[in-house]
């Protein structure tokens, strides 16, 4: 009996990892992958234009100019890392707490417009989903800002799609 749970157990593990290899993989393609690219990048002089190849090794120079070189380079990173902690620290534990305190007030059993504030509440969420959808419309319109700026990349030899009306310009969107 104890090689049949064995057994099982070894099955549950390899579905378990067959379920996760997806999702690995693509954690490594968008997050590994460029989480590296930054940091060999940051030990080099490369410029962002050269090809990658060029770029010499220069240790943590890069790291010394910003914190200890006077200029607008260290000022705006101090700036942004000032910025950043007053958010992260700031603003979203407050915003955390009042966004739980007002969820438990809603959810009090003896509140009157129960459904009237739940609805509020939720408003802004489906609000910025039809804005985003009326502005994909405008884009997309055959004589939208995408086919115009087609036209003119491609010096007026592009014809203009509707893109939601075409079934293959909707494939590419969907995709993008």
């Amino acid at each position: 009996m104890a090689t049949g749970i064995k057994q099982q157990d070894r099955q549950d593990a390899i579905a378990g990892w067959i379920f996760m290899t997806p999702s690995l993989v693509i954690f490594g393609i968008f997050v590994f992958i460029p989480v590296l690219f930054a940091i060999y990048f940051s030990l080099t002089d490369w410029n962002g234009i050269s090809p990658p190849a060029d770029a010499q090794y220069i240790g943590l120079e890069n790291f010394r100019n910003l914190l200890f070189e006077d200029g607008i380079r260290r000022a705006d990173f101090f700036k942004a890392l000032k910025n950043t902690a007053y958010f992260s620290l700031g603003v979203v534990p407050v915003q955390t707490a009042l966004a739980l305190l007002l969820a438990v007030v809603v959810n009090q059993r003896r509140l009157r417009f129960k459904g009237f504030f739940r609805t509020a509440y939720y408003f802004p969420a489906i609000t910025s989903s039809i804005a985003i959808s009326m502005l994909f419309l405008f884009l997309y319109q055959k004589n939208g800002l995408v086919n115009e700026v087609l036209e003119l990349v491609t010096f007026g030899l592009w014809e203009p799609i509707a893109w939601m009306a075409d079934s293959r310009g909707l494939f590419h969107i969907i995709l993008g």
